[in-house]
């Protein structure tokens, strides 16, 4: 690796193209990948400001190289989650007289989407299996939990890459005028005040305007977060329009799905199979929302589940089909925890799945890495390598 200071290469640096070349820290950590678009002015000069650099060797190689990717050990995909999530905490809970830097909130849309192209079935275990009391923390991990969940419905989609990344960016950024006020409404467990209210109401707009003070100047991603509580019928707000686009109904029924799976002070997590039976039946069956539950599955991964041998189970990883995925038995049918988790195929009658349990009933907590060996059969992820995106 042969790293030289990014100033002779701001000629190829152009607004609104890609980028020809990753951009890397002064220790050679990856920060924006190869195709990263500079969405303006402010971004360009953030690259310069940073003292960020460029890998000449990489610069040199031929477009259509094949990069080759290692696998990376579950460890380091896992506390990628958590720095991300701290990262995100930085700016979503920064004062508006506070001067964000729009490459941090890049950085995250680019380490997002790598998460995505990773591993489904770990990213939906995380999103599941969060710890529900953080209740102060709800806005940051909702946000974080709705972008992830993003680039995976953007890729079932079949969207370009310049789409997955607005969408996965207007997930993260949509509520970046009320995070702190989310976390207040989970711990209270009551009903927003009249000022509440109005906050709720103005925070798509609002969120919208501090994005641009930032520099984000792309339009699908800022009307996303703008349109994101507006509805076809006009009912929604805060502009009542019957227009809105179609990657704003997308984050909408993601972000309506998330909140489902969440818990509040004062009530329990949403079933995956109920939360998924409300918001089909609560759109009349729209086709984006079925592609939203159609992307959990009947059994994600992070959901407990009732065998017919009687056992408790924990759901890994999809199977071979959506009602017979790769589960971990943590009791015998007695009900009493076994020394180590037992993997099951629900094919076999007998270890058929008959019911999802909720959460509140189940007190064994066996570590992922444990189950994540068991689902498998080793203890590395066969995930992508997550220091392409340093953040």
């Amino acid at each position: 690796m042969h790293l030289v200071p990014i100033a002779p290469f701001l000629h190829e640096i152009q607004i609104g193209a890609r980028l020809r070349f990753g951009v890397r820290g002064q220790d050679g950590s990856l920060l924006l990948a190869k195709g990263f678009i500079v969405e303006s002015q402010r971004i360009q000069d953030s690259l310069v400001n940073r003292g960020v650099f460029v890998d000449m060797d990489e610069f040199a190689e031929e477009a259509s190289a094949v990069e080759v990717i290692p696998p990376t050990p579950l460890e380091t995909f896992i506390s990628t989650w958590g720095r991300l999530h701290d990262h995100m905490d930085g700016f979503l809970r920064a004062a508006p007289s506070t001067q964000v830097d729009p490459l941090r909130i890049m950085e995250c849309v680019s380490h997002v989407i790598s998460l995505c192209d990773s591993s489904r079935d770990l990213l939906l275990f995380l999103i599941l299996r969060h710890d529900q009391t953080r209740y102060k923390d709800y806005g940051v991990f909702h946000s974080l939990h709705v972008a992830a969940t993003c680039g995976l419905i953007a890729r079932r989609l079949k969207w370009s890459e310049d789409d997955r990344h607005s969408l996965v960016g207007a997930a993260l950024t949509m509520n970046m005028a009320m995070t702190e006020l989310q976390g207040q409404l989970a711990m209270e467990g009551q009903a927003p005040t009249d000022e509440q209210r109005a906050h709720i109401h103005r925070h798509p707009r609002e969120s919208a305007v501090r994005l641009r003070q930032i520099g984000i100047t792309d339009g699908k991603w800022l009307a996303a977060v703008e349109q994101h509580h507006e509805t076809s019928t006009g009912s929604g707000y805060p502009l009542q329009m019957k227009t809105p686009t179609e990657m704003s109904q997308v984050l909408r029924y993601i972000d309506m799905f998330i909140a489902k799976l969440s818990a509040r002070a004062t009530r329990l997590a949403e079933l995956p199979n109920v939360a998924a039976r409300q918001l089909f039946t609560q759109n009349h069956g729209d086709p984006l929302a079925a592609v939203v539950i159609k992307e959990f599955g009947i059994y994600p991964p992070g959901c407990y589940v009732k065998l017919a041998s009687g056992e408790l189970a924990i759901v890994t990883r999809g199977g071979a089909h959506a009602h017979t995925p790769v589960v971990a038995a943590l009791t015998n049918a007695d009900g009493h925890t076994l020394e180590e988790p037992s993997r099951r195929d629900t094919s076999e009658p007998q270890h058929a799945i008959e019911e999802i349990i909720g959460e509140n009933l189940v007190f064994i907590r066996p570590a992922w890495s444990r189950l994540h060996a068991l689902s498998f059969g080793h203890s590395d992820c066969p995930v992508a390598d997550m220091s392409r995106v340093a953040i």
